[in-house]
């Protein structure tokens, strides 16, 4: 399947940098447990885990109006929170533009930020936003995956394509959420 003909799994006109709270998932290619393992409910982070770990609590350093809250590394998939707030926006355009490099080249990106077009999304292309959900997590697997395929036979490490985001609309589903998160390691089989 060519990216040309893949359905969006976004919710269709959603704006991804309105403030409010995300659910995200992320699961590694074919499902390998590359982040460490669950021993009595308890994750034990491998270094590509505590990689993980580190980059994710860059987004809010990265990513002026982005906060973080519960998450998880699972051995072969990632859960958290990701709060957006507009009120952030000006600051964090600036701030997130200025300082954008691509993760694997670093090299800046501001020059093609500029002078794109969206492909078939046109300007509703949330990677256009460079706050956007779709931007910060392009940003975490991108910066992620460069640093854990330095590590010893680590060079084939690659995040599933997709990642999926949950729109968290009220205070009972986040806190519904949270307890999955934190819950995960005594679900996993």
């Amino acid at each position: 399947m060519t990216y040309s003909n893949r359905r969006s799994i976004r919710l269709k006109g959603y704006d991804y940098s309105s403030s409010g709270a995300y659910f995200i998932t992320i699961n590694i290619k074919n499902f390998y447990c590359y982040f460490g393992d669950v021993s009595e409910g308890v994750i034990n982070l491998s270094e590509s885990g505590k990689i993980i770990d580190r980059i994710w609590n860059e987004i809010p350093i990265r990513y002026a109006n982005a906060f973080l809250d519960e998450y998880i590394i699972m051995p072969d998939h990632f859960h958290g929170i990701i709060w957006i707030d507009r009120a952030c926006m000006g600051a964090g355009v600036d701030a997130c533009t200025d300082a954008c490099t691509d993760a694997i080249m670093k090299a800046s990106t501001d020059a093609i930020n500029r002078v794109r077009t969206g492909g078939i999304a046109g300007n509703k292309n949330p990677m256009l936003n460079p706050l956007s959900i779709s931007n910060i997590i392009r940003w975490f697997k991108g910066r992620s995956s460069y640093e854990i395929r330095r590590l010893p036979d680590m060079e084939s490490f690659s995040w599933h394509g997709r990642f999926y985001e949950h729109i968290i609309r009220d205070d009972k589903s986040l806190e519904k959420i949270r307890r999955y998160i934190i819950n995960n390691p005594v679900n996993f089989f």
